[in-house]
């Protein structure tokens, strides 16, 4: 069965609903669909405290928590159940084992082995059993490279050496540590091994029972499971011989006055009420990544890694940390960048939506071994995608252009296309932002790029004028644009195109003529747009809207003419004084209306410029507008005369919410006439439209038998 990443990141609503790059899945995955409503389920359906009640839906809770903790032991491949313990995360699991088991093996003078390329999470807790116990925390020191090997661990050990803790692979460096080899050392050496499977049991696979170590911990938000639920496995024999390390709920057996009884592992170590939800959830994970398949996991990141590494070291200043090579990281990159703060590279690359992370990651120890202070990490998940990777290395020059040297920009005659006004041969789109300096025969996408190819900034000058400069190369809707100045289009010398395409939409030769009449509407150069004017109170044009006359699909060109002031938005004049203005969603709806009522001119027809609604399955008891439309406020301040709103908008959803929400906002002042069309989900346009092909119809001769 092949399997493609576009169906796979169907699967993660965050994705999907968000403009996000995410390549942070190290820190934590993003969660699909199924295990968000395996989460809800549990609530839904088996909500009771497992463990502990006897009734038959506190029974059915116990039952799936115990089926999570098997899906788990298969998944890992343990002996048996017992040796899976459900903990919050690796960070608790390795905390166990460090209180608990480093108090029953540990004494003075004892060894505790771990990597330097330790997260925090199993070094932090070594150092505190260490205090505890007067034991010696020892570090191995890997290579630059990332590398540990035999002989230099076999010299580490010693034969006070109880203790080795060593990741299976690093969060920082990427790399794989042959864990399995290690503990068949530690073990020959007479110590136990203890391994963070945090950023390998996503990844890879893991078996337990192959790779011989006897405690093995991983966080469930790694995998695509809830926050709140992690494994730590043990060997049973170890865990029989450990003390509890939290007491109360259910993990004893019996209590007096004097003591208590354990419970048997691996309840022993469970203490509390458990996460029975996040464990569910955490088997739906496990089944989700199998059906995937580590083999499709494995090269999925593999090839994406070597892309991105690949594009890192065709930029001189960026250094990788560890091994040079692709194959030696497992979906995690870290780089350094010459001159500029790790945290101004994620800063750089959040205003372009791309969630990266920078710091020294919780391996403090690791960074300064391999002198440096912080980094940036590039972590990748099986939802991630080429483009992704592509865009990680990319900047939109037209953002950076118009954000910070506007003045540099001049609009050619091309739809969506500017030139410099410095490099006449030097276009750029500003909606896919490809650029391209005809002249000189180079082009591209990122505003790095630009800065280097065209402005001849040194690349280390560009990074620090972008991190400097922070611009949003895709600007949040919160950040206001800079409006350019207004300009009606060119017109073309008749409307011949627009009236053949307005009357096949049913509006009438006598409606259309009297708009151009009032040079309210006319043909555009060169694409032949009908072209919808608004005026100012002393007739001046200050609003555009463009409506192609082709259609592709059902579908046309509209948008706003640039600069445009939407509160002076298209409006319809009356022949003489009138108290009463109608409006409408679109223009197109104010022709149809007043080609149905037979061309009257008794009163202002003015577009809104469209509304804005809340969706169909909101809660709009509470929704209201934040603001009544401009264009009708400013047209009401403007025309004291106005006694009457007529409001005939769509008669769907939006529409009639948007009468709602104007007749309540406007009742006690205005006269509020509500002259939706009649035919449910129809606009005026609509009808219009329909009455032409009616008229149509009956006017055609009967054909001969």
């Amino acid at each position: 069965m092949s399997i493609s990443v576009n169906e796979i990141r169907k699967d993660f609503p965050l994705l999907e609903n968000q403009k996000v790059i995410y390549l942070d899945t190290a820190a934590t995955s993003q969660k699909p669909v199924c295990v968000l409503e395996a989460e809800r389920e549990f609530y839904e359906k088996y909500n009771a405290n497992p463990l502990r009640g006897l009734y038959e839906l506190g029974e059915a809770a116990t039952e799936k928590y115990e089926e999570a903790r098997e899906t788990v032991r298969e998944f890992l491949n343990a002996k048996e159940a017992a040796e899976i313990i459900f903990v919050r995360n690796a960070t608790e699991g390795l905390n166990l084992v460090a209180y608990s088991f480093g108090s029953l093996v540990l004494k003075p003078g004892d060894e505790i082995l771990v990597s330097i390329m330790e997260h925090h999470s199993n070094l932090l807790p070594w150092q505190q059993a260490a205090a505890r116990t007067g034991a010696v925390v020892k570090y191995l020191e890997c290579t630059e490279d990332g590398k540990y090997t035999e002989e230099a661990f076999k010299e580490a050990l010693s034969d006070r050496t109880k203790i080795v803790a060593m990741t299976q692979v690093s969060n920082v460096l990427g790399c794989k540590n042959d864990i399995k080899r290690f503990a068949q050392l530690a073990h020959e050496a007479g110590a136990y091994f203890v391994a963070d499977g945090a950023q390998s049991v996503p990844h890879m696979t893991v078996d337990v029972q192959d790779l011989d170590v006897d405690f093995l911990a991983f966080s469930g938000h790694k995998m695509y499971a809830p926050m709140g639920i992690g494994v730590l496995y043990a060997k049973r024999e170890l865990l029989e011989q450990m003390p509890p390390f939290l007491c109360g709920g259910e993990m004893i057996d019996s209590v007096s006055r004097t003591g208590a009884v354990w419970a048997e592992v691996p309840h022993k170590f469970e203490a509390g009420t458990v996460n029975g939800a996040g464990a569910y959830a955490l088997a739906e994970a496990i089944r989700y990544v199998q059906k995937i398949g580590f083999d499709f996991i494995e090269e999925r990141e593999a090839k994406l890694t070597k892309l991105l590494m690949d594009g890192m070291k065709e930029i001189p200043a960026v250094h990788i940390l560890g091994s040079q090579k692709a194959e030696d990281h497992h979906g995690i990159v870290t780089f350094k960048l010459d001159g500029v703060h790790p945290h101004d590279v994620a800063s750089v690359l959040d205003a372009d939506h791309i969630a990266v992370r920078a710091g020294h990651h919780c391996a403090q120890p690791l960074l300064q071994h391999l002198k440096v202070l912080s980094t940036t990490r590039v972590s990748l998940g099986v939802y991630n995608t080429e483009e992704e990777i592509q865009a990680a290395k990319n900047m939109t020059a037209y953002e950076y252009l118009r954000t910070h040297q506007a003045q540099r920009l001049q609009k050619t005659r091309t739809r969506n296309e500017w030139q410099l006004t410095d490099h006449d041969s030097f276009k750029i789109n500003e909606l896919s932002s490809k650029w391209h300096w005809k002249s000189r025969d180079i082009g591209g996408v990122s505003a790095l790029r630009f800065l280097i190819e065209v402005d001849g900034m040194k690349f280390t000058d560009a990074v620090k004028l972008l991190c400097e400069e922070r611009p949003s190369f895709l600007p949040t809707q919160s950040v206001e644009k800079e409006k350019p100045p207004f300009k009606l289009p060119e017109r073309f010398l008749n409307c011949r195109r627009i009236r053949a395409y307005l009357n096949h939409r049913g509006i009438s030769d006598a409606v259309i003529t009297y708009c151009i009449s009032q040079e309210i509407l006319y043909e555009s150069v060169p694409y032949h747009n009908a072209v919808f004017v608004g005026k100012d109170e002393s007739g001046k044009a200050r609003y555009a809207f463009l409506r192609g006359i082709y259609e592709k699909n059902g579908k046309g060109f509209k948008m706003e003419q640039a600069g445009s002031e939407k509160k002076y938005s298209f409006c319809i004049p009356p022949r003489k004084e009138t108290n009463r203005v109608a409006v409408y969603e679109a223009c197109i709806d104010a022709l149809a209306h007043m080609t149905l009522e037979e061309g009257n001119r008794d009163k202002y027809r003015l577009s809104l410029g469209g509304i804005a609604a809340p969706k169909e399955n909101a809660q709009i008891q509470s929704e209201c507008f934040k603001k009544p439309p401009d264009a009708l406020e400013a047209f009401l301040k403007n025309h004291s005369e106005i006694k009457e709103i007529e409001i005939c908008t769509d008669n769907d959803f939006a529409g009639r919410w948007a009468k709602e929400q104007m007749k309540k906002h406007y009742e006690g002042t205005y006269q509020i006439i509500c002259n939706l069309p009649e035919k449910e989900g129809a606009d005026y346009a609509d009808l219009a439209k329909e009455k032409k092909q009616e008229n149509k119809c009956r006017d055609r001769p009967l054909e001969r038998r």
